[in-house]
């Protein structure tokens, strides 16, 4: 048996991969029993589901209906009474009357009533007249003599809506003598006038709890629990009330009139199915339990259980074994890559198969080589441009920069100013120190103290055209970045920006924390960069292409182009430099790099 495996294991290994991956075919063929039991037991419980689904809906359907139709009744009822024409007299004229024209009235309202909650079982009636004593009218109980109706919540409710009707739940009926008090719920209708539209009084639709069991009458056994809810929070019919519907209440989109949605309460899972009254908008939810839908699986998903956890050992097993040998191989081609990734070029990967996968490898050992001596000659010539472009920038601006001094310094002899003399030498001996150390990295400190040197002596030059505003953390100060970032910015603010002004110009300089990164923002208020010339800038800054460079004419913008690619080779893609600008309202110079030490 040993040999064969061996011999089997061989003869893999020098088939071509279609065969390897044919030969894998045939084995996962052994999965398509499981997956066919999984689908037919997915098919057959989602048909039961959506079956449940849908009786549920149109159940909830017949219950909105039947509760819409209700209210929509007593409401009918309440818009009677309300432009009865003998209500509408008692509450639009307040006239002093008689005790027995009082009570005359008091009789034809009280037989306007009865014609109506005779006809309406678990309704109570009641009639108030606002402004008035001694005007509410009910049929059956026995009224409060201390009652202040606007105390009451019924009407802090209805008096504070624009609305002509509106449902009051749980109310405790104030209005009656406390023994004759019932569980109701209340619509509450507004008597308006017929002439003037002005609020007359209210008229009580006193609806009994026990009217709601008649909604819910069904034989769905498989319903867990049922209930109706006003704005997810109020419970207004729970059966059984034993259940714990908390989590369900909570997770009723308030948004959505209809739908269902899956929920797990103490490891069981539940289907939810929920409907919204038009009228009252109140929501009917319907709780059915998975565990009962589902009983008549419980023996095939026993059944697709077992043959599943048999077939997926074997294959397991088998796929495994022939994956593997397809597989090591492109794990080392990808740990290859790795080292790629981390800039290792100077290595290679044992070839150890005579199939595609090894013509692969060597491919890529021979990649890797052609890579390694690619980027090292790279390297030297990027070196040895940036070079000659950092050169070239040193050369176009200190012998300007230097006779412009030395001119000014002259004149400051021949006003005899020594100090300032003295003060503008120091800043220049710094400046020449800084010029000539062979660093090209420095600490951001002396970056920055060298462009202060540098402003320092262009602001005794042009005197009070310009003035400078600095912000710097000194926290960044023991980082380093690449020499020189600075003065070609700066420079160009003040021989451009502030070309065609006498005084007024302001120079901002800002070193400071950006999250993790350090940001430089050097902004001036001078006369901005035309829209053209900036677009060609931001476009050489993002398509640069290094045979444009020639060495015996120096391009336009080469400070700037040259801070972009010196950063650019010192931090390649982790920094970022942006420039704006508009005409007449200057320049906004940005420069985002990662923290160096």
């Amino acid at each position: 048996m040993y040999n064969f495996l061996l011999q089997a294991k061989k003869f893999f290994l020098h088939l071509r991969i279609k065969y390897k991956i044919f030969l894998t075919m045939i084995i996962l063929l052994l999965l398509s029993y499981a997956i066919f039991f999984t689908v037919f037991y997915t098919v057959y419980k989602s048909s039961v589901k959506d079956k449940a689904q849908r009786y549920s809906v149109d159940m909830i359907g017949q219950i909105t209906k039947n509760i819409d139709s209700y209210f929509k009744g007593i409401e009918s009822i309440a818009l009677s009474l309300a432009y009865n024409p003998v209500i509408q007299k008692k509450a639009e004229f307040h006239e002093n009357i008689s005790l027995y024209e009082a009570e005359q009235q008091r009789a034809n309202i009280e037989n306007a009533l009865q014609l109506f909650v005779y006809a309406s079982q678990n309704i109570q009636i009641e009639i108030l007249m606002e402004g008035q004593e001694n005007t509410f009218y009910s049929m059956f109980t026995s009224i409060n003599p201390s009652y202040n109706y606007k105390e009451d919540m019924w009407y802090k409710v209805a008096s504070n809506t624009d609305s002509l009707k509106v449902i009051v739940l749980d109310n405790p009926q104030n209005y009656f003598m406390e023994s004759d008090r019932k569980l109701v719920h209340t619509l509450v209708y507004k008597v308006k006038s017929m002439y003037t539209q002005d609020n007359l009084g209210y008229i009580l639709m006193d609806i009994n709890k026990d009217q709601f069991d008649q909604f819910f009458n069904n034989s769905y056994i498989d319903i867990q629990s049922t209930l109706m809810v006003y704005d997810t929070n109020n419970i207004i019919y729970q059966h059984p009330k034993a259940f714990n519907v908390e989590n369900i209440r909570s997770s009723i989109p308030k948004d959505k009139a209809w739908g269902y949605f899956d929920i797990k309460i103490q490891k069981d899972d539940y289907m939810v199915v929920y409907g919204t009254s038009e009228y009252t908008d109140w929501k009917i939810i319907n709780i059915i339990p998975y565990k009962i839908l589902l009983k008549d699986l419980s023996t095939m998903k026993l059944l697709f259980v077992l043959i599943s956890i048999a077939i997926f050992i074997f294959t397991a097993l088998i796929s495994f074994y022939f994956s593997s040998l397809i597989t090591n191989p492109i794990n080392k081609l990808m740990k290859g890559i790795e080292k790629l990734k981390k800039g290792q070029f100077n290595f290679s990967i044992p070839v150890m198969y005579e199939d595609e996968i090894g013509e692969l490898v060597r491919n890529f050992n021979s990649m890797t080589q052609q890579i390694d001596f690619l980027i090292k000659r790279n390297e030297t010539v990027e070196l040895l441009r940036k070079e000659t472009e950092f050169k070239a920038l040193q050369q176009q601006i200190n012998p300007h920069f230097l006779y412009n001094t030395l001119e000014l310094v002259i004149g400051l002899a021949c006003e005899n100013k020594y100090k300032k003399i003295i003060e503008i030498c120091k800043n220049l001996g710094s400046m020449f120190r800084y010029n000539l150390n062979d660093k090209k990295v420095v600490f951001i400190e002396d970056e920055v103290n060298q462009i202060k040197n540098y402003i320092s002596i262009l602001q005794e030059r042009f005197e009070e055209k310009f003035t400078v505003n600095y912000e710097i953390n000194s926290d960044v100060f023991s980082y380093k970045t690449v020499k020189f970032i600075l003065q070609p910015f700066v420079e160009n603010s003040i021989s451009h920006g502030f070309r065609n002004i006498l005084n007024g110009g302001l120079l901002s300089i800002s070193v400071d924390w950006l999250g993790d990164y350090i940001r430089f923002i050097i902004t001036d208020n001078g006369q901005g960069i035309p829209k053209d010339v900036l677009d060609s800038l931001n476009n050489k800054l993002t398509s640069y292409d290094e045979a444009e460079i020639d060495k015996s004419i120096i391009p336009e913008h080469l400070g700037i182009i040259n801070v972009f690619l010196r950063l650019s080779l010192m931090y390649r893609d982790e920094f970022t430099m942006d420039i704006y600008s508009e005409k007449d309202k200057g320049t906004r110079i940005s420069l985002i790099i990662p923290p160096t030490i």
